[in-house]
């Protein structure tokens, strides 16, 4: 699954179809961590697979809040989008 989600060819893609439609992002786990990182792609729907109980399911919704109604973060979002933004 690493190679056809990579977080490169999501962010092209997620650019690519810009606000023409609305995008959905499925990672292929749900893990906190993968989360917030789509979410710092500007994805405003994440379809969250393989959610075992309602203690996963809360876990999955706690990361797509911020405090105090969740646990993301805002600073690895920024620092994350000026590393996305920086010329190679």
């Amino acid at each position: 699954w690493k190679q056809a989600f990579e977080w490169d060819n999501v962010l092209a893609q997620v650019q690519a179809i810009g606000n023409r439609v609305p995008v959905v992002v499925r990672p292929p786990i749900g893990e906190t961590w993968m989360i917030k990182q789509i979410l710092d792609l500007g994805v405003q729907t994440i379809l969250v697979p393989m959610i075992e109980d309602a203690a996963h399911a809360a876990e999955m919704a706690r990361a797509m809040h911020y405090a105090p109604k969740g646990t993301r973060g805002v600073a690895s979002a920024v620092v994350r989008a000026i590393k996305r933004m920086r010329a190679e």
